[in-house]
């Protein structure tokens, strides 16, 4: 089942039915890569090393998509070497990808205009039996000329295509992946066509903080978040129950609320604390200051983060950050996450609900 519109492909091909094992020319005039040689290692996945350094990640991309529309069309049966023999080609094709990627001057990607982050692309799997799951989240990256092609086929209402730049220091598309699986919670990455995905870990290596204490390891909620930005991506329907979609990407949000460690802003009226020895020393007639909004039924709602980027949107670095969890939050005050001008950016949570997402848990166990 569908949960988002399929994507078109991109980048075609004007040689995609083309047979054979082996092109007349490999080179076009210019010293690129040509067509027909994408279309024919297609065949096969066995692009030679001298082809596979001239290669764009575009060309790389097409050379796979050709080759997964072909293998789905014969449907040809495959033997568990046959799958361990293409599982290797194709991590040998999707490892330069990343590399050619990461090198990039700039990428461009699709983000949600409900949100402001990077678009989530997923499907809702019937398991049977009245229970269903949702497919591994993946963003969606094409090279610059690609740029007119997508946003001809997206609806700009929903949709905006942004460039991502690498910058001076050569991180900044790496950082931008990072972000992507490690705090919004995306599992993969397609590549001009939906059906080539790279694993984030290929893009940006999973942060190790074990050799961090505890309370100095940056606060990350992907498994909340993840279902905060599907949520937000759907809108709930005004006049109408929610759709299975809805409902299924709700549940799975309501089982990470308990579990989530927030980012709370906090300023302070008169003297800043003192950190010593790894304890904070509040001055004598200190006061701690966080932001509050009006919330719902004229309640207060502490505003709160899923991590330090997000938080930074909305304040900057003379306000101090403190980490509560949820139910700490909530027994004071309404909570505001991620809340801000986009209506899919966030969410609200009331003490009622924490305590109906304590409950359920429980008798879930």
């Amino acid at each position: 089942m569908a949960l988002f519109p399929n994507l078109k492909k991109i980048l075609k091909s004007d040689t995609e039915e083309a047979k054979g094992s082996a092109p007349e020319e490999l080179l076009t005039s210019e010293g690129e890569v040509s067509q027909a040689a994408l279309a024919a290692y297609s065949n096969t996945l066995e692009i030679p090393e001298e082809i596979l350094e001239k290669c764009t990640f575009s060309q790389l991309a097409e050379v796979v998509r050709l080759f997964l529309r072909s293998r789905l069309e014969k449907k040809q049966p495959e033997s568990e070497e046959d799958r361990k023999v293409l599982a290797e080609k194709l991590k040998v094709i999707n490892t330069d990808m990343a590399k050619k990627i990461l090198s990039a001057d700039e990428i461009w990607c699709i983000f949600n205009k409900r949100t402001g982050e990077p678009h989530m692309y997923t499907r809702i799997i019937d398991r049977g039996n009245g229970s269903y799951t949702v497919a591994a989240p993946y963003i969606y990256i094409a090279a610059k000329q690609a740029e007119n092609a997508e946003m001809a086929m997206l609806n700009p209402d929903i949709f905006e295509v942004k460039r991502i730049e690498n910058g001076e220091n050569r991180t900044g598309i790496r950082n931008f992946f990072a972000d992507c699986f490690y705090a919004n919670g995306a599992h993969e990455c397609a590549v001009l066509s939906e059906t080539v995905r790279i694993p984030g870990e290929m893009l940006a290596p999973k942060p190790d903080f074990t050799r961090m204490k505890p309370e100095a390891r940056p606060v990350l909620n992907p498994d909340l978040e993840r279902w905060i930005l599907l949520l937000g991506q759907l809108a709930k329907p005004a006049d109408k129950e929610p759709d299975l979609s809805y409902r299924v990407i709700y549940n799975l949000l309501l089982q990470q609320i308990p579990k989530a460690r927030l980012l709370v802003p906090v300023t302070y009226e008169g003297k800043r604390p003192v950190k010593t020895g790894g304890k904070i020393t509040m001055p004598k007639g200190t006061k701690l200051k966080m932001p509050t909004i009006n919330g719902r039924e004229d309640r207060t709602a502490l505003r709160c983060f899923t991590d330090i980027r997000k938080l930074r949107m909305a304040y900057d670095g003379s306000w101090d950050v403190m980490v509560q969890t949820v139910k700490d939050i909530t027994a004071r005050f309404d909570c505001a996450v991620n809340v801000s001008a986009l209506a899919g950016s966030g969410i609200y949570i009331t003490k009622e609900l924490m305590e109906s997402t304590s409950k359920a848990k429980k008798e879930g166990e």
